[in-house]
């Protein structure tokens, strides 16, 4: 299985990393959004794990870019069984 983990925190990339190789997992890893969009240029893993609470481009933004991109590319109907969201919930102001 290939897995491509995005995460703006290296330390959680790499842990994520650890454990997803020790499970026989082919992992790439990307620093941000636009770093994870190259990537999916290259090659669509099996599975996209995100941070949601990222700087710049956050995880729900990422994914709204990625169902826009081409079923070959990690968009459209790929995108909702791949893309897999961790971290912090983002709140509504007052709630």
């Amino acid at each position: 299985m290939s897995v491509l983990i995005v995460d703006d925190e290296a330390d959680a990339r790499a842990l994520l990393a650890e454990i997803l190789t020790t499970s026989a997992a082919s992992v790439r890893q990307a620093t941000s959004g636009a770093d994870c969009l190259q990537q999916l240029d290259e090659a669509v893993p099996d599975l996209l794990v995100c941070d949601i609470g990222m700087q710049g481009l956050n995880g729900y933004q990422l994914m709204q870019l990625i169902r826009q991109r081409p079923v070959e590319q990690g968009g459209q109907n790929s995108c909702d069984r791949t893309f897999r969201l961790y971290g912090q919930r983002i709140r509504k102001k007052g709630a």
